[in-house]
């Protein structure tokens, strides 16, 4: 049985999968609230209207409350002042008298409770364009004012102790876990079933389910299609609209529309990206080279590891480079497709290695490492206050 702490867990913004599966199993440690905050037009998209809002927390499992709050346009900026006493009326009454640590994970939270833990996920300063210098000073104070800083890339985690080494002890590194939802009972040595709201397409498939944007490298893509044409290239994603990258990548998008075996089946339901993934030959990662992905750490490597199945990923994300991690890394498209048509000329023999590896690399692991880390870390006063953009 897991240890109870005596201490609570509230959580900003608790709007992701990654940190709804974090925090989701640190409720076996202690009572966990994710504060679902929208800006006011995104919750309309959610929910039917403004009665969704939840004005106390909702218990939504053992030891687990949620909390859905719709937020006025610019709440997280020149609402600020308003902001931060609007939370800290719902911290406060969940808190209870009890000892409530805010974990954040936007760097414009600092300063908001007294027990703080940053929860790093990204570098922040691709977010807001044009607020790039005071997202980088509130990073600052969310990591000089947090007793605890959390980063889910080794990247982020060493850049942020290089930047502020007074703090660099209290800055520990934590990545992203396999799902259970996406580990099948036993290993998968051959693909699953292709799930019927899919095309019944002939085999070899290779497969992706996930972003289309920049962060996607089509020329990949491509070339891999253009030097196996006998293999089916599955696109599963909202499609893009060829707006955001730079030329030579909307060149690469247009390019995709000329192969036949490239196929853009659109976005997938949650319920069925586990069965999509466990029925590919191989599955591929091909991300691009930009500034996001050199620091990101992506969720999409652990839900591809749960499913056993091969993977091909490129050199891009250093987060994804460590022995061990049953991915194949390529440097230059032509290698990519060298590497698919390795998986698909030779019998797979590591399926249940990287089954064994998820299933050692779960979120129960990471919460229970959370926990013990917390457990052991005296709170920080935060900062008086933050200055107001």
């Amino acid at each position: 049985m897991a240890e109870k702490y005596p201490w609570k867990l509230a959580v900003l913004d608790a709007n992701d999968s990654w940190t709804t599966d974090l925090f989701g199993a640190c409720a076996e440690h202690c009572d966990v609230l994710m504060l679902r905050p929208r800006e006011v037009r995104t919750f309309l998209r959610q929910n039917t209207s403004l009665r969704a809002i939840d004005f106390r927390p909702r218990p939504t499992g053992p030891g687990l409350w949620e909390q859905r709050l719709a937020m006025p346009p610019g709440w997280l900026f020149h609402g600020w002042a308003a902001t931060r006493l609007f939370l800290r009326s719902f911290l406060s009454r969940f808190a209870a008298g009890a000892p409530l640590w805010l974990v954040h994970n936007l760097p414009h939270y600092a300063g908001l409770w007294e027990r703080a833990i940053y929860y790093c996920v990204d570098d922040y300063t691709n977010y807001w364009p044009g607020r790039e210098a005071l997202t980088a000073r509130r990073e600052r104070e969310s990591v000089q004012s947090a007793a605890l800083t959390v980063c889910v890339s080794r990247a982020r985690r060493e850049e942020l102790a290089a930047r502020i080494p007074e703090r660099a002890e209290r800055i520990q590194y934590l990545p992203h876990a396999a799902s259970e939802r996406f580990l099948p009972p036993e290993p998968l040595a051959e693909p699953g079933p292709v799930p019927p709201e899919l095309p019944q397409l002939p085999r070899p498939v290779v497969g992706w389910v996930g972003a289309l944007c920049a962060r996607f490298d089509y020329a990949w893509v491509a070339e891999a299609a253009r030097l196996l044409p006998h293999a089916q290239f599955v696109l599963a994603g909202t499609p893009p609209k060829g707006i955001e990258g730079d030329e030579q990548w909307k060149a690469s998008l247009a390019q995709c529309g000329n192969f036949s075996n490239i196929h853009f089946v659109g976005r997938l339901s949650h319920t069925i990206v586990p069965s999509f993934l466990q029925s590919c030959d191989v599955l591929m990662l091909p991300y691009s080279d930009i500034a996001f992905n050199r620091s990101a750490s992506p969720i999409k490597y652990w839900e591809c590891l749960a499913s056993t199945r091969p993977m091909v990923g490129s050199d891009r994300v250093s987060e994804l480079i460590f022995p061990g991690n049953g991915l194949k890394i390529a440097s230059t498209p032509s290698e990519f497709a060298q590497m698919i048509a390795q998986f698909l000329e030779t019998t797979d023999t590591q399926a249940r290695a990287r089954w064994e590896f998820a299933q050692s690399h779960t979120w129960k692991h990471r919460a229970a490492r959370l926990a013990h880390w917390v457990a052991s870390c005296p709170p920080q006063t935060a900062t008086a206050g933050v200055a107001t953009a």
